[in-house]
Order: structure tokens, then sequence, then C-alpha cells
């Protein structure tokens, strides 16, 4: 139960849940949140669900869509980009989205 707020890498004098190389993810289709080494995979990228290190830090796998960048619907500036929107999966907490573009529809994350 990390924040996903934290800051990624931890530097030295900072404060956070997690360290060294790992950063808070979420590693369950419910928003689950977890200390974990972030993997590569960024908006896109491939990736199975099957183990939390697939995507990169500020990025969550769903298995149909692969890596998707999160973002938060509540705030004005949600972080997606142009072409895309900010979206709540089912599971997820109402503060945690995913950006998809807006011709699709964000699979839920596994």
């Amino acid at each position: 139960n990390c924040q996903l707020s934290d800051p990624f890498p931890c530097m030295e004098g900072q404060s956070c849940t997690c360290s060294g190389d790992r950063a808070c993810m979420v590693v369950r289709s419910d928003g689950q949140t977890a200390c974990a080494v972030p993997g590569a995979g960024k908006q896109g990228d491939p990736c199975t669900g099957d183990t939390p290190g697939e995507c990169a830090h500020g990025f969550v796998c769903s298995s149909a869509a692969g890596c998707l960048r999160l973002c938060s619907p509540l705030e004005d500036v949600d972080g997606c980009g142009e072409e895309e929107s900010c979206q709540t999966p089912a599971d997820f907490p109402p503060d945690l989205g995913v950006c998809v573009t807006d011709s699709g529809s964000a699979a839920v994350a596994k």
C-alpha cells in the first residue's frame, strides 16, 4: 500500500516508501500498489500482466491493451496525451485511471 506519488528513484534526503531499484507500482487489477522493480514498457508496449515488472514506473499492464500510462481523472491536467483521455477501470479506485486513445477504450488492467 505505497503511494503512486512517491518519487522514483528515491534520492538521498527524500522520504520514500520504496527504496533502491523499487518503485511504487500498481500490482493488481483492483489498483493495489506495492514496491516493485519497474520494467521498460511504455504506452502500448506489449505485456502479459503476469508480473508487476513489465511496465515502466507510472504505467500499468493491461494484458489486452499493453502498458498504459497511469493518470488521475480528478485533476485538470491528467497527464494523458492530446488524443487520449483518462478513464478509470471498473475495479480501480476513483482517483486512479489509465490513459486510453479517444477512439478506443481500456481493458481492465490485469
